[in-house]
């Protein structure tokens, strides 16, 4: 559940505080791997911030490779490949 008060992050602002690029997470966005976001109009996108720290939460790791090894249903799935 979200907070009461949970900021907005647009675009600009998250891949500041992630320290990525914004066409990095438009990348993200587009394949459904980044952070959940909320549509807000038809041409902009905001990021909960809670939403985004439940994200990090999750992708937080104990060891290496342990990304790598999620589920199947953890995993994006990669178009144009043929299994």
């Amino acid at each position: 559940m979200y907070k009461a008060f949970d900021p907005i992050l647009n675009e600009e602002e998250l891949a500041q505080w992630l320290d990525i690029s914004r066409p990095t997470l438009q990348r993200q966005r587009s394949d459904g791997g980044g952070p959940p976001f909320v549509q807000l109009s038809a041409r902009r996108i905001g990021y909960r911030k809670s939403a985004v720290e439940q994200w990090l939460e999750a992708r937080t790791i104990k060891r290496d490779g342990a990304l790598a090894e999620q589920t199947p249903s953890e995993t994006v799935p990669t178009r144009g490949v043929a299994s």
